[in-house]
């Protein structure tokens, strides 16, 4: 039969505040996104080879990602 990994869950936030200037012609968004606010690292795939590595963690979620821009739309 199959083998089901646990399901994953993952937190992400955006935070971002549009601004307008010159009449609402030119506008600037500052935007801070949050990836895996939780720090979870989940199991998304193992390895299902017999041998040494059976059931070994080949993929993990990425952690803690901060990215931070700023949008300018004219």
């Amino acid at each position: 039969g199959a083998v089901r990994l646990p399901n994953v869950s993952v937190l992400n936030l955006r935070i971002s505040r549009p601004m307008k200037f010159r009449e609402g012609k030119l506008g600037l968004e500052p935007i801070a996104d949050l990836l895996n606010l939780t720090n979870s690292e989940p199991v998304t795939a193992e390895n299902t080879s017999f041998g040494a590595n059976y059931l070994r963690p080949t993929t993990l979620v990425n952690p803690f990602v901060a990215r931070f821009a700023l949008r300018l739309t004219f």
